[in-house]
């Protein structure tokens, strides 16, 4: 059975209505655009995890640009997700093709081997960080999370956790991905005193 097709329209009014609407909403709109990412994406030869994330990222892009009503649906959801996707995937490889430099290491001059234990140290608290938030997400969008994190196909977190697909843990994963960055954001909002 297909899935019904949604308008710009009726998908732009659902995610801007907020709460359980909101919700659904972006879930149609990241199910029903999924297509650009394998017809866009091929060309770049990621592999599909890779293309996923880069999907992902693209559509919490967009609903944030939905949601701050800078996209105002002067050209459609398909061509404007297309060019966000699009522009990630370049900013993909030009990072994969140039030499990165560290942001340390251009506002402070220090010998290197401070700037590895620095960055260590920054690493392992982030790490504590995040952990603690992931612990407050629940097991199941923590071990997805854990799983994508480790290289898992979310055709594998999918046959692994009982998804009926890898559409479907797909989903999920921009769910779980989606809350976590919103309590990131809040919870270093609220330490900067934001």
């Amino acid at each position: 059975m297909a899935r019904p097709f949604y308008t710009d329209e009726v998908i732009l009014a659902g995610i801007l209505e907020g709460g359980r609407q909101r919700q659904r909403f972006e879930t149609i709109l990241y199910q029903q655009f999924m297509y650009i990412a394998w017809k866009k994406g091929k060309s770049f030869r990621f592999t599909e995890e890779e293309l996923g994330d880069l999907y992902t990222d693209s559509i919490v892009s967009l609903i944030r640009q939905i949601v701050t009503e800078r996209f105002r649906g002067d050209s459609s959801i398909h061509t404007y997700l297309s060019k966000v996707f699009y522009n990630k995937c370049i900013d993909k490889v030009r990072k994969g093709s140039s030499i990165e430099t560290d942001s340390l290491e251009d506002w402070v001059q220090i010998p290197d081997y401070a700037t590895h234990f620095l960055k260590r140290i920054l690493q392992k608290e982030e790490w504590n960080f995040v952990q603690g938030l992931m612990q407050k997400l629940g097991a199941r969008c923590q071990q997805i999370l854990m799983m994508s994190s480790a290289g898992y196909k979310t055709s594998e977190i999918a046959k692994e956790m009982g998804f009926t697909s890898g559409e479907s843990a797909a989903s999920q994963k921009y769910q779980c991905r989606k809350k976590l960055i919103e309590m990131y954001r809040k919870r270093v909002n609220h330490q900067i005193g934001g």
